[in-house]
């Protein structure tokens, strides 16, 4: 075998190893479920599971099976597989965290952005904390295979500089990849943190089990991402997916991006958190608004009904676009969401165009608990995943 032909062939083993742990983490499969998703033979899927079962990446769990015949082994992702560190830097300050290939979060630590007072301050107490995570956690540091960092966009993901986000201007122009890279000696990743919460969502969360799905992420500022055939599109700029600035009312109020009536003017909960303290009804979150609405409050409920009319309104307008089989809503709304979710769901199948033809799903994420150092995470195994071999 000539020196070209070996190295395609380890290549190709690496390649079909990586789609098997894709798969894997796509849904729950057994070694006679392999060959049929991943276009392999019976005995090729077998030495690869053999050899990630070897090389310390899979497990098998065995499923008990009622009536005759042998159980199916399920196969698992070990907890120990790979590791990645997760960066989310915010307005507010930071998380960050070392997570697992199959999901696991192992550890997490968050912090205000009174931490620090520069930007290079911030890197040196990111880096030495998570200097000291990494030996608090006692991992193989030989395991984590890269550094994913999510910040406000924009961003240039290319060349893992942060770009001109508003309100975080000490951030602008600043090549934060680089910066990791030369600090740990591994590959750091960036992404804009609703681009990397719709990537987590492909592969942890309820984003899996659609090839077309839409994640809205409203909080501190709205943005999200639009997947497509399983193909998340961000545009020729890698810019895209600006869902907090499309119009809601082309007459309404100016947004700091310049563009008339956008969504982030109307549906950002800091506004409505804002106005029920100014009317006499201190609240420090939108759970707290959500709640004393599920309990009944009428001044909290009309919030609540509020909130979905904005929403109802972006909702309609990229399901008339992209007709996607869901759209998930992220961030501060997804907890104790049900009273929102029924509104927004009612009013768009009233007026979205394909009301009649097919199920639109409307659901909540059930991925915003890791304070986006999950999402920062994904970042680096999606590279891994989904990369071309070398």
């Amino acid at each position: 075998m000539t020196n070209g032909a070996s190295i395609n062939a380890v290549n190709s083993k690496e390649y079909n190893r990586r789609l098997l742990l894709r798969h894997i983490l796509n849904t729950s499969v057994s070694r006679s479920d392999i060959a049929s998703l991943t276009g392999l033979t019976r005995a090729g899927a077998g030495v690869i599971v053999d050899s990630l079962i070897r090389d310390g990446f899979l497990e098998e769990e065995v499923v008990k099976k009622t009536g005759k015949g042998r159980s199916p082994k399920k196969l698992l992702i070990r907890d120990n597989a790979l590791y990645a560190l997760g960066i989310n830097i915010t307005r507010l300050g930071c998380s960050l965290g070392i997570c697992g290939l199959n999901g696991t979060i192992f550890i997490r630590k968050s912090f205000p952005a009174s931490s620090w007072k520069t930007r290079d301050e911030a890197v040196e107490f990111i880096c030495r904390l998570l200097e000291n995570l990494i030996e608090d956690s006692e991992i193989d540091r030989k395991k984590i295979i890269g550094i994913g960092i999510t910040t406000p966009g924009p961003v240039d993901s290319t060349r893992g500089e942060i770009l001109t986000p508003p309100d975080f201007e000490y951030w602008n122009f600043y090549p934060i990849t680089k910066i990791f890279e030369n600090k740990f000696g591994i590959s750091a990743y960036l992404e804009n943190n609703a681009i990397a919460r719709t990537i987590e969502e492909q592969y942890y969360g309820l984003g899996k089990i659609f090839e077309d799905f839409i994640n809205l992420v409203v909080e501190n500022g709205i943005g999200g991402g639009i997947v497509i055939n399983n193909d998340l599109i961000k545009g020729a700029g890698g810019c895209g997916s600006e869902l907090g600035h499309m119009s809601i009312n082309n007459h309404g109020k100016k947004c700091f991006c310049g563009n008339i009536g956008c969504l982030e003017m109307y549906a950002n909960p800091k506004h409505f958190i804002a106005e029920a303290c100014r009317k006499g009804h201190p609240v420090s979150a939108w759970n707290d608004i959500a709640m004393a609405a599920e309990k009944g409050s009428k001044f909290f409920i009309e919030m609540v009904i509020k909130m979905a009319g904005f929403l109802a309104c972006e909702c309609t307008s990229l399901i008339n676009l992209f007709e996607p089989q869901a759209i998930i809503i992220s961030g501060e709304l997804s907890q104790n969401s049900s009273m929102l979710l029924k509104l927004i769901h009612k009013q768009v199948n009233e007026n979205r165009i394909n009301r009649n033809i097919r199920k639109v799903e409307i659901i909540s994420s059930n991925t915003d608990q890791s304070q986006g150092v999950m999402a920062a995470a994904t970042l680096v195994f999606n590279h891994y995943l989904s990369s071309p071999i070398k």
